[in-house]
């Protein structure tokens, strides 16, 4: 079996990677944001496979990783439940759920500064793991 510490620490590269790449999307293209949640509210089947995939990566994090202590198991955990409790949430009410999601992404500003909080916590996250 794997040791924890070396889960833990693959989990933080890969959200590491993934805030990265979001960020850098975020940062480049923050103009399709609200197309894309505009498609996604539009499209009942994207949403609840979307809400199907998002759901199964958070009951996966959940099943392989159990730890509470350190703040590197806490977060990876918390990872988890918001990764469950979001799929759920869009295959259960998606339009509510994307509705306040639009809220926040029409304003391109906001996405900007989130871009660069976003990049900054993924190369955190990377720069903790070496």
């Amino acid at each position: 079996m794997f040791d924890p510490t070396s889960v833990t620490t693959l989990y933080l590269q890969a959200f590491g990677l993934f805030y990265l790449a979001v960020g850098l999307k975020l940062l480049l293209d923050a103009s399709s944001w609200p197309k894309m949640i505009e498609e996604f509210k539009a499209s009942e089947s994207l949403s609840f496979l979307s809400g199907l995939l998002v759901f199964v990566i958070g009951v996966c994090i959940l099943a392989t990783h159990q730890g509470w202590q350190g703040w590197q198991a806490i977060l990876i955990s918390l990872v988890g439940w918001a990764a469950l409790i979001k799929g759920l949430l869009l295959v259960v009410i998606p339009k509510p759920f994307l509705s306040m999601s639009s809220v926040i992404i029409k304003n391109e500003g906001f996405v900007r500064i989130g871009s660069f909080v976003v990049i900054a916590l993924g190369a955190w996250l990377l720069w903790v793991t070496l």
